[in-house]
């Protein structure tokens, strides 16, 4: 069984202010997902519509890159 590996992306907008990190307003407010797994491999294309028909509604944007999938939320 594959697993599916969620990529840490939050990033708190006071802290990379402090330390003066360059942050997106989506990662300030955990709206930015990224997740890696070889499932996303198989069937590529039939995965990917999938994966827009149930995430589409809630997702700004779904970027796909070989086993890895960006989702920024609405």
């Amino acid at each position: 069984m594959a697993n599916v590996i969620f990529e840490p992306t939050f990033k708190g907008i006071f802290t990379c202010q402090k330390y003066n990190i360059d942050s997106l307003p989506e990662e300030n407010e955990m709206r930015y997902f990224v997740t890696n797994s070889p499932l996303f491999l198989e069937d590529y294309e039939e995965k990917k519509d999938r994966i827009r028909e149930i995430f589409g509604p809630i997702c700004e944007t779904i970027e796909f890159d070989g086993a890895t999938v960006r989702f920024i939320l609405k």
